[in-house]
């Protein structure tokens, strides 16, 4: 018998991470569990974060009060696999998390668990019955703050839309690289049974995968034939306005599906630095340049964008102190992304977007000199909230004399199909 730990545990374990320590450590489902096992972990672990609200509306029509964390996890996970993917087989859940709980050596525990979780297998398709009629938020899991903020900018079919979006699992997007390929690997996929077809976003160069599968098995993975990103991500680099020779400079650059493609835009003659605050993601957006072949064609700079020595750190690495174009991904809200970082909702508060948007405010204060006459600041967020977006840019607008907003573009998810995103180009007349 396997000392093993099941993927059931492994769920339970992550969720009890979260909960204590608000820390998403989604390497370990890959670490810890492997094939179908970790198809499960992350399967519950999404699942449980997407319907929290709902199932703890569930868990409170069935026990008095809350339990410890550690139980709370337990239950969270058993309800979410009892009312969404073991319907038929609701009291083989049942069983399997009185066994997890036993093995905390409670029998209380073990005791509360059954009596609560065989109560919500009997009442399972009531509460299901009563979801249509409970408060949005409720229904759909999102914090009731949001949902009133949200308020103030569309109406509620749009709203309801973007909760629903949101709860949905994401496909997988593929960036075809060079797109006189999608043809042929999409043939190649066919042929190792995944089906795709073109993204309606950008059909030219994106394919949707409709066969769920591990990217690093599929057929030109480790030849750089693709990039796993979402076809949202393309809009600021449209944007820019980028041409062969054009120097960049992109600040935020990790973990690098957008620098692939600026690097590929300033080519031949062109030059694409990237520079990230963070070791670690250089690390991981050096792999992702090298797999794509690009690594010799973009140097690669840890520094802090904010940092008053940003001229100086450059110099010394014999690279431009100005450029055609400076790209800001901005650290963000995630609001847009709901539906691929999944505990990002419950991050969410007003104090971490007014600290977000300082963080933007200064960004944009320390790249502006890093622009040339004539040149452009892109600046973008895969955030929907006005004050990181368009109030962002108005704000330095006001404050700054030389510069005028040439464009930009809102990416609402349920309307075009896509992560939502924003994205505005800033050009600095001098």
């Amino acid at each position: 018998m396997s000392d093993r730990p099941s993927p059931r545990s492994i769920a339970v374990s992550l969720l009890e991470a979260w909960y204590a320590h608000q820390d998403m450590p989604t390497h370990q489902i890959h670490e810890r569990s492997d094939g179908d096992g970790a198809g499960l972990v992350m399967e519950v672990v999404y699942g449980v974060l997407r319907q929290q609200r709902f199932i703890d509306y569930v868990l409170a029509g069935c026990m008095k009060k809350p339990p410890e964390a550690p139980v709370l996890a337990l239950l969270r996970a058993a309800v979410y696999q009892i009312l969404f993917l073991n319907p038929t087989d609701r009291f083989a859940v049942v069983h399997a998390s009185v066994d997890l709980a036993r093995q905390q050596g409670n029998e209380w525990v073990c005791g509360f668990v059954n009596a609560v979780l065989r109560k919500v297998c009997r009442e399972a398709d009531l509460f299901l019955s009563r979801r249509a009629s409970l408060p949005l938020g409720t229904r759909t899991s999102h914090p009731d703050g949001l949902i009133k903020r949200w308020r103030r900018v569309w109406p509620e079919k749009e709203i309801e839309a973007l909760c629903a979006w949101n709860n949905e699992r994401p496909g997988l997007t593929l960036r075809v690289i060079d797109p006189d390929d999608l043809t042929g690997l999409q043939s190649a996929l066919a042929q190792m049974g995944v089906a795709s077809e073109p993204h309606p976003f950008r059909p030219a160069d994106f394919l949707l995968l409709l066969t769920r599968t591990d990217v690093a098995t599929l057929p030109g993975y480790r030849e750089g034939r693709f990039t796993v990103q979402d076809p949202s991500t393309t809009c600021a680099v449209a944007l820019a306005g980028l041409a062969p020779g054009m120097t960049l400079l992109d600040a935020c650059a990790a973990p690098g599906g957008k620098c692939g493609l600026l690097a590929q835009a300033v080519q031949p003659g062109g030059l694409c630095v990237a520079m990230d605050a963070s070791a670690s993601r250089c690390r991981r957006l050096a792999d992702t340049l090298e797999r794509l072949g690009l690594a010799s064609k973009v140097p690669l700079v840890v520094a802090d964008a904010t940092s008053p020595d940003l001229a100086h750190t450059l110099a010394a690495r014999d690279l431009p102190g100005q450029y055609d174009c400076v790209l800001i991904d901005a650290p963000c809200s995630n609001t847009g992304v709901f539906r691929r970082r999944v505990e990002a909702r419950w991050r969410f508060s007003e104090n971490n977007l007014r600290g977000l948007g300082q963080l933007q405010a200064r960004l944009i204060q320390a790249l502006a000199p890093r622009v040339k006459p004539g040149g452009c600041l892109v600046y973008s967020t895969c955030s929907l909230e006005p004050e990181e977006n368009r109030g962002q840019v108005d704000r330095w607008l006001h404050a700054n004399r030389g510069w005028l907003l040439e464009a930009d573009r809102a990416v609402f998810p349920p309307r075009d199909g896509v992560d939502g995103a924003y994205a505005a180009r800033l050009r600095f007349q001098g």
